[in-house]
């Protein structure tokens, strides 16, 4: 999986400018920074899941296949619309239930919830600009953010551990 150290680095950073801001628009900014890095490092860490799943692939045809259909024209990062619809489309149907059967329930479960609650946080925040009048702005505080990113880091783990053992990637 894409290494979570970075991201860590970034939440750090983050909710240490949101904890020593005293002005509400940056806590706002400081919040929506961190929803969007989290969205974006979850887009990417679900890609690299399904990229490896076609590591395999030796025709050209369908090694672009996976990169420029498959990867570049799926946006976000919500569990069935998103991430098993690519999945599927890699290693199949029966791949995937293979999978699911696999994964730790409990850290599926949480997995899912972050993902819906981070998926409503960045969609409310990422066409837009804060700071519109006459707008009451709501955005998660970077240390939620965070206990979001830890619940899909360990599910998105467990995932991966599963698709190792499976010798999916």
């Amino acid at each position: 999986m894409i290494s979570k150290k970075e991201i860590k680095r970034n939440i750090r950073f983050v909710s240490s400018g949101y904890k020593r801001c005293k002005h509400p628009l940056r806590t706002l900014l400081y919040s929506k920074m961190a929803v969007i890095e989290v969205g974006g490092w979850v887009e990417l860490s679900m890609d690299y899941l399904v990229k490896r799943a076609g590591a395999g692939l030796v025709q050209q045809k369908n090694i672009d296949l996976l990169d420029k259909d498959i990867i570049k024209n799926t946006w976000g990062f919500d569990y069935d619309s998103n991430f098993r619809k690519m999945l599927i489309r890699v290693i199949g149907l029966t791949g995937v239930e293979k999978i699911e059967e696999g994964l730790d329930v409990a850290k599926f479960t949480k997995m899912n919830a972050a993902i819906q609650l981070l998926k409503s946080a960045r969609n409310a925040v990422a066409h837009t600009y804060i700071n519109p009048p006459g707008v009451t702005t709501v955005v998660p505080a970077p240390s939620l953010t965070n206990s979001y990113f830890l619940d899909i880091y360990d599910g998105l783990a467990n995932y991966e551990k599963v698709m190792k053992k499976l010798k999916l990637i």
